[in-house]
């Protein structure tokens, strides 16, 4: 058993380093407090019942936890697989652990050891309330976090907001849709990612917490592998994600250019899917320079397919030849048959394109 002490100074480096933390490694250490937890309140002289009564409330997060534990034995969901939600969970660890250091403190006046002391250390119920409200909260936090990371009939069909996130709603509900893109059916990941798109479009806040709270990723692989639904709604999600240069490093840095890639070499992918992914490098290429030119490590002469992708729009204008650096280069046929199909979609350009050249090449 951990020293008291010892635990005091690892309580310091976990709220420190807890973003750094492995998931299994979040979860391990609330649990060691919660046993000292236990040995405090058998030793406890004073206030035995309040002390009993917040040691239940103790024992059910324990269970919650140990919960968690099992879920995280799978992949976290940078790995698409079924685990917890990691971002949220770092969070929520971190006031789960604040609350049972409290509990701690609390049950370390009860075992009262000579007059002075009982003197400097005065409790009363009012102290067992405030602590009581935080182990409840943490309760619905790892509660909440438990029901999102559920997939099918498991999961409850209205989770709710999580107590952590009482004072920022926002926060709460795009951990409920990025998880759902996630573990969700097919449906549930298409009307999710649509959710996604609505909450980004003309909020900036809003964008920056999608992409910090870990959105790109399970939108990219919901357009890779998704449903037709569900890669349209994936690809319009991620245009508005891609507003400026470090949104669009963002997506770089976990593999958009890859997942573009894919979607424009495959014959199989739905055309309005292709349309949207092109959008969305074609928007980024009218509104500044250097937003395309992040994507330049992955569009070399070596990747046939999004470098003679991006040959074709060289009748698009100065501003994305400026961007790429590439010269006239006579269209090969794959993307001769995508530009006829292209002209049947118009419409779903941009304004811009629609109005330029491009269409009397």
């Amino acid at each position: 058993m951990v020293r008291v002490s010892e635990l005091e100074a690892r309580m310091e480096v976990y709220k420190l380093k807890h973003m750094e933390l492995r998931i299994e490694d979040l979860l391990a250490f609330p649990l060691q407090i919660a046993e000292h937890v236990r040995m405090g309140v058998a030793e406890a002289n004073s206030f035995k019942q309040e002390c009993a009564d917040m040691s239940k409330k103790v024992e059910r997060l324990v269970q919650l936890l140990r919960q968690a534990a099992r879920f995280s034995s799978g992949n976290n969901m940078n790995n698409y697989s079924a685990g917890l939600y990691e971002r949220p969970t770092k969070r929520i660890m971190l006031e789960v652990t604040k609350a049972l250091e409290r509990v701690l403190v609390l049950v370390k006046k009860c075992k009262r050891s000579g007059i002075l002391k009982r003197v400097m250390t005065i409790t009363n119920t009012a102290d067992f309330r405030k602590v009581n409200l935080l182990l409840e909260s943490s309760i619905g936090d790892v509660t909440w976090l438990l029901n999102i990371s559920t997939s099918g009939e498991d999961r409850p069909e209205y989770i709710g907001l999580p107590p952590i996130a009482a004072t920022d709603p926002i926060l709460g509900l795009v951990w409920e849709q990025i998880s759902i893109v996630h573990v969700g059916t097919p449906d549930q990941k298409a009307d999710a990612a649509v959710n996604l798109e609505n909450l980004a479009k003309d909020n900036e806040r809003n964008v920056q917490i999608i992409i910090e709270e870990g959105g790109v990723l399970p939108l990219l692989w919901l357009l890779k592998e998704g449903t037709v639904s569900g890669q349209e709604a994936a690809a319009r999600a991620l245009g508005q994600l891609a507003r400026d240069q470090e949104q669009v490093k963002a997506m770089r840095d976990v593999g958009a250019c890859a997942t573009f890639t894919h979607i424009l070499g495959n014959h199989a992918t739905s055309m309005k899917v292709q349309v949207g992914v092109t959008t969305i490098l074609l928007d980024k290429a009218q509104s500044q320079c250097t937003h395309t030119t992040l994507f330049l490590p992955f569009f070399s002469v070596g990747n046939s397919v999004m470098y003679n992708f991006f040959t074709f729009f060289q009748c698009v204008g100065s501003a994305l030849l400026h961007c790429l650096g590439l010269g006239r280069v006579k269209l090969h046929g794959r993307f001769h048959s995508l530009l006829l199909r292209m002209m049947k979609h118009k419409k779903s350009w941009p304004r811009w394109v629609q109005s330029d050249y491009l269409w009397h090449c």
